[in-house]
């Protein structure tokens, strides 16, 4: 398999590079829900510092934080039936 050169893209005088796939451990991702269980920082600000979007550090949270809960919405439904004699 021949690997393709990356390539640069040019906008208006800035130089862009295609974003590589990234894998963070799992020891990584669980000190980073860890410091946020700790109040250490925000789900904003861990994700500015690590370059991340906000949804996977979310899915972090999910996956490795003993406080994090996921809102969870319950519906409750009636259902009426009238019956009407004929």
């Amino acid at each position: 398999m021949k690997k393709q050169a990356k390539e640069v893209k040019e906008f208006k005088g800035l130089q862009t590079h295609p974003r590589e796939r990234r894998y963070f451990s799992e020891e990584f991702r669980k000190a980073r829900a860890k410091e946020w269980d700790d109040g250490a920082y925000t789900v904003k600000e861990i994700s500015r510092m690590y370059q991340v979007s906000e949804a996977a550090v979310y899915i972090w949270l999910e996956k490795f934080s003993l406080k994090y809960q996921k809102k969870i919405i319950k519906v409750k439904m009636h259902y009426y039936f009238h019956v009407k004699k004929i």
